[in-house]
């Protein structure tokens, strides 16, 4: 029998692996994340600008995220898929460090339509490289992509653990003069 006041060195010494096996663990799963801003309006609100923070998985994967809609509307009168958008242009920023070695960027709105991806008929295929920009500007094509509903990223397997970039959607609309 030990003293009931007073708990065995053991105990502490097991107790505390058992923290650390807990926090190296939940570390090790950590999820992915995608931290939507609004980062830009210009031309009486006729040019929207969101940016996407995306940070992998420890194993290089993404959850597709589905971007928050008071954030990306902020300064807007109405949800930003209410507001008449296409999508103009997107583009992949990389760190100088952890960045992506493989991936590809879908887009898709909540009817199901595919703005950039396989699915139309284009791939933002993200930079390999410290520092790199990918791509893809619609012009012409923007006319086909209405933004008719919240939209949401997905990102395939990118290759490198924990790797991060940074994802701008150019959202413009047409207006008569």
């Amino acid at each position: 029998m030990g003293c009931k006041g007073k708990p065995k060195p053991r105990r502490w010494v097991s107790l505390g692996l058992a923290v650390l096996l807990v926090l190296a663990s939940s570390a090790a799963w950590a999820a992915s994340s995608m931290t939507v801003s609004h980062f830009h309006n210009s031309y009486g609100l006729n040019v929207h600008v969101i940016k996407v923070a995306a940070v992998a998985e420890t194993d290089g994967t993404f959850t597709s995220k589905t971007i928050n809609e008071a954030v990306a509307s902020a300064g807007l009168p109405k949800p930003y898929y209410q507001m008449g958008y296409f999508l103009i242009a997107a583009w992949a920023v990389n760190p100088a460090a952890t960045y992506p070695t493989s991936g590809a960027v879908t887009i898709t709105d909540s009817t199901g339509l595919v703005l950039v991806g396989t699915g139309a008929g284009d791939t933002l295929t993200l930079s390999t490289s410290a520092s790199g920009v990918a791509q893809i500007t619609n012009n012409v094509q923007a006319i086909k992509r209405p933004v008719v509903g919240q939209l949401t990223v997905a990102v395939t397997d990118t290759g490198t653990a924990a790797n991060t970039f940074t994802l701008y959607l150019l959202l413009g609309r047409y207006t008569t003069p």
